[in-house]
């Protein structure tokens, strides 16, 4: 029995034994393939690798690995021959910021680890500048992909460099080339070899009226029509690849439509025709452009009449005739006596519309051989071929007769007043450009006149004229050299007996002439304009000299400056260098007195009413001179803060021999009293004029009994002297 175990507890033993042999062996198997597998798996890994590295070298690109664990980099030959690095310069990411733009290696990095934050798999690019080793500075296109964890934590990241600056250059190129293209004012229609349309621009699609998908892919002989070169434009083709002329090209409606078109063939390295290149002109809009550069060239574009360069020719072909057949001819020139006024209060476009009104105007009441342009502005000239002196003064006198009407202007009735002066052929000139001048010369007088009527050339107007021409040039010279002064009239007060202002009378010290008194430049200054940079020098001088006088210690009293018309029209500019001056030199209000005559408060100062307000209300005080000479306005006094009214001298030189001069000056004094006004009398001579002045309550008195114009060194002098003087017969 126990013989039966054991031999049965033997084959047991076999039998494991076996099985742990065949284990074993099976063991020895399996590790074997395994091992082997592998070194397959690795060689085919390594394969792979050196497939792709010579894959990306081949390609141009560079090959960099990121080991995000060890922070450890590595790049390719390729990167370092790129770059012109060596490995010992660049290995790590310290050399990458180095060699980065901060800005792009910042934006970089940060969409780098961004993206494997976010645990994202598929592949990352971007741009960045890299300065090579030579100075140059290339534009890389980077991508990578990245390889993560089980946790999910990022392992390493690799990838290319490609270096995109040549493409970069050449798609800027094109995309230049088709700005070029798109954007041209020339129709562009590109075909290819087989007369197929592969490109249109915008500018031929507007020619022929098509879109864009009509006509890409559609034969080029679709839409050319055959009645025009087409036999001509195809042999030139054939014979030179290129032709120029004009082809009839079919519209979208059916229509034939002209344009001059130029053709060239663009072909390949072995000479055959890659493309046809066509360039259009629509010759129908290029002779109309033309034709309205000569309209604008030789027609005004507000009115549509004749402008001066029209005339030029036409003047010379009717004086030639004048000339031939011993004709008469008149040449008058129109201008709109008040077209400043209706501009500066009704605005410019009205103004625009009166200037076409006063053309119509003209134009139908000329006869049918005259010939109208408009000069400039609002200035008109009629050239009227065969025609006496007294025919001209007719016509002339009834086209102003109709100019001067008033007319109607969105919806308001506007009064227009026109002057006229004319000239005669072969009477007073022989040319053209004097009869011009002489027609402007007496258009000058007319204006002088008054306006509103009609004056023929007299050879005394052109003296006249040639004198306020020497004046005017005389005047601007005077203004750049500072040759102006100011002398002084002292303003008495007549109760205390001293002095209570002065007032700055402006001399022009002419040279080879001397001094020139006020009367002589004045009103030329004012036409002209140049009153405003006089005036502007009188403001400052005035107020250096009170500063002055004030810090010599002098006995208070004001300065008057008078202020001219020309100047409250523009009173905003005037504001302005009256307050730069009283700031520079330290002069208050108090030293200062506005004197505005009666005629230009009535007549300018609606305009600047406002401004002259904001003087008045800062303290700046204002006097009406010349008071009373016909232009009263007591709604003006009674609404502005005057503080002063002056009695113009006409009335107070008669006072003591005419009743009716001293009744005005009386009622004068009465409405200045009665208004709380002071009130001054100008030109004061006689003890008698003061006393009687004094009687009737009047303030102040300036005139020669006291002193005339003084010298600014002169008037400290006076003042002192004036304590015990005493004048005759007081």
């Amino acid at each position: 029995m126990v013989w039966a175990l054991w031999k049965a507890w033997q084959g047991v033993e076999l039998i494991l034994l076996g099985v742990a042999i065949v284990a074993a062996f099976t063991s020895i198997v399996l590790a074997t393939w395994s091992l082997r597998r592998q070194k397959r798996v690795a060689r085919e890994l390594d394969v792979s690798r050196e497939r792709y590295m010579l894959a990306a070298e081949g390609a141009n690109d560079g090959i960099w690995d990121f080991d995000v664990v060890n922070g450890r980099m590595y790049f390719s030959p390729r990167v370092h021959q790129m770059l012109g690095y060596d490995e010992s310069e660049l290995s790590g990411p310290a050399d990458l910021e180095r060699i980065m733009s901060p800005e792009d290696y910042e934006s970089a990095r940060a969409a780098l680890f961004a993206h494997m934050e976010a645990g994202r798999t598929d592949e990352l690019r971007r741009l960045m500048r890299m300065r090579t080793r030579d100075g140059r500075v290339l534009t890389i296109l980077a991508r990578s992909v990245t390889k993560y964890a089980a946790d999910g934590s990022p392992l390493r990241t690799a990838g290319s460099y490609t270096d995109i600056t040549e493409r970069l250059g050449d798609e800027r190129q094109l995309q230049l080339a088709a700005s070029v293209f798109e954007a041209g004012s020339d129709g562009i229609v590109i075909s290819d070899a087989h007369d197929r349309i592969v490109s249109v621009n915008s500018a031929f699609l507007g020619m022929l009226g098509y879109s864009r998908d009509e006509l890409v892919g559609r034969r080029l002989r679709d839409i050319l029509d055959g009645n025009g070169n087409l036999q001509e434009h195809d042999a030139a083709l054939r014979d030179t690849g290129s032709w120029s002329g004009d082809l009839a090209w079919r519209r979208h409606n059916g229509e034939a439509k002209s344009l001059n078109s130029s053709v060239v063939a663009v072909r390949d390295a072995i000479g055959d025709v890659m493309f046809r290149i066509h360039v259009c002109i629509d010759t129908a809009e290029l002779r109309y452009a033309q034709a309205r550069i000569r309209h604008l060239a030789y027609f005004d574009s507000l009115t549509g009449l004749p402008n001066r360069t029209h005339l030029r020719g036409q003047f010379e072909q009717a004086l030639a005739t004048a000339r031939h057949t011993g004709q008469e001819l008149a040449v008058a020139f129109f201008d709109l006596d008040n077209f400043k006024e209706i501009n500066d209060t009704a605005g410019h476009s009205v103004g625009d519309d009166v200037i076409c009104a006063a053309a119509q105007r003209l134009g139908k009441g000329m006869r049918e051989d005259d010939i109208l342009c408009r000069f400039g502005g609002d200035e008109f000239l009629l050239l009227m071929p065969n025609t006496s002196a007294t025919q001209a003064e007719t016509l002339v006198g009834s086209l102003v007769e109709q100019l001067c009407k008033p007319v109607e202007i969105e919806g308001r009735m506007l009064d227009i007043a026109g002057s006229a002066g004319f000239s005669m052929f072969p009477e007073d000139a022989l040319d053209a450009e004097n009869l011009v001048r002489q027609a402007d010369t007496a258009l000058f007088r007319a204006k002088e006149e008054g306006g509103n009527n009609v004056q023929r050339f007299r050879p005394w107007m052109g003296e006249a004229v040639s004198w306020r021409h020497d004046m005017q040039a005389a005047l601007r010279v005077a203004i750049v050299r500072s040759q102006f002064i100011l002398r002084y009239q002292p303003i008495i007060d007549v109760r205390g007996r001293r002095v209570a202002g002065v007032e700055a009378l402006l001399y022009w010290n002419r040279p080879g002439m001397g001094v020139v008194g006020p009367a002589t430049f004045i009103n030329l200054a004012e036409e002209s304009r140049l009153i405003e940079p006089i005036g502007a020098w009188v403001v400052r001088e005035a107020c250096r000299q009170a500063a002055a006088w004030k810090r010599a210690g002098l006995p208070p009293f004001y300065v008057a400056i008078n202020v001219s018309g020309q100047q409250l029209r523009v009173i905003g500019k005037f504001q302005q260098h009256l307050v730069a001056a009283m700031r520079e030199h330290g002069v208050a209000t108090d030293d200062l007195v506005l004197e505005i005559t009666e005629r230009h408060f009535v007549q300018d100062v609606k305009g600047g009413l406002p401004e002259l307000e904001n003087l008045t209300t800062g303290g700046m005080r204002v006097a009406v001179d010349d008071f009373g000479t016909g232009y009263s306005n007591l709604e003006s006094l009674k609404n502005l803060t005057v503080d002063q009214i002056k009695i113009d001298r006409t009335f107070v030189r008669n006072l003591m021999t005419e009743v009716g001069d001293r009744a005005i000056v009386k009622s004068i004094i009465a409405l200045g009293r009665g208004l709380g006004l002071q009130v001054v009398a100008e030109g004061v001579e006689s003890a008698e004029q003061e006393r009687l002045l004094r009687e009737f309550g009047c303030d102040l008195v300036q005139g020669y009994l006291y002193a005339r114009p003084l010298a600014a060194a002169d008037v400290p002098v006076f003042l002192d002297s004036l304590r015990s003087k005493v004048p005759a017969g007081d």
